[in-house]
């Protein structure tokens, strides 16, 4: 018997073949605008969720081999283990600001099947003391710029350090060098961790964040602002990765995207083609 993976595929390509894409879309379209909002909701979450995986296994494809790969924001591990398995060969480095997190990146650091090393520091574009640091309830939201949410939270003082320096602490740092995959993700703080990053981002040849549509955190730069602000930096957007849109509206908040370095062979692939 076949699967529900394997007949939703088979579906898929009799639609295609019988059907222009024209008219495929146009049925989507309609399908999606008769559904009631949770459902459409849900479906669009299932179905044009986060595609990390993919865009790691295009960018291997058409050549990339980072030699280390940097992840800020780690979190719990789970993008640097998904980067691993795109890359096994690239050392990694997890930055993380929350002490409670090392036990945890420290485990994901052991059983991957390269050098990895983890550092506890939250980054910013100078050094500074006593900064207030915004944990919300399950951590994922935590930033320097406060959330615009009622989600619980509690405020602790951290000292700030640069990428550059606290990279350069870390045992893994010989490898971190060009090309680099490099990923934030710190809620509204990308451009602020950047700025204390020229020398990391100045080796990276492919970058990973979060960019908000709507202002989410508190002085947050919007994703037309960080657009602009890598391209000054000489990167150019490749892919988008995921979304994130507000529940009850469906409106867009927030996008995964990909960067690319503009003289890098990634970004002229129709250039390459005869």
């Amino acid at each position: 018997m076949a699967s529900a993976g394997g007949a939703k595929a088979l579906v898929k390509r009799v639609l295609g073949a019988v059907l222009p894409a024209p008219v495929l879309g146009s049925l989507a379209h309609a399908f999606l605008g008769a559904m009631a909002p949770g459902p459409r909701q849900r479906w669009l979450r299932i179905y044009n969720g986060n595609d990390l995986r993919w865009s790691l296994a295009t960018l291997r494809q058409i050549g990339f081999r980072p030699n280390a790969i940097v992840d800020v924001g780690a979190f719990v591990g789970e993008w640097s283990a998904t980067a691993h398995a795109a890359f096994p060969d690239a050392a990694i480095a997890m930055l993380e600001a929350r002490p409670t997190q090392r036990a945890v990146l420290e485990r994901v650091a052991a059983s991957l099947s390269t050098d990895a090393d983890v550092a506890i520091a939250l980054l910013g574009a100078t050094p500074r003391d006593a900064v207030p640091f915004h944990i919300t309830e399950g951590g994922s939201g935590s930033s320097v710029m406060n959330e615009l949410s009622d989600v619980p939270r509690e405020t602790v003082m951290l000292s700030i350090v640069t990428l550059d320096d606290a990279v350069r602490e870390m045992r893994v740092a010989p490898r971190v060098r060009a090309p680099i995959l490099l990923k934030l993700d710190v809620q509204g703080y990308e451009r602020e961790v950047l700025l204390g990053g020229a020398a990391t981002l100045g080796a990276a040849e492919v970058v990973v964040m979060e960019l908000s549509t709507q202002r989410l955190n508190e002085g947050a730069p919007l994703a037309h602002e960080m657009v602009q602000f890598m391209a000054e930096r000489g990167f150019q957007l490749f892919d988008v990765t995921g979304f994130w849109r507000e529940k009850d509206t469906d409106v867009l908040l927030q996008v995964d995207v990909v960067f690319v370095r503009s003289s890098s062979p990634l970004a002229h692939q129709r250039d390459a083609r005869p």
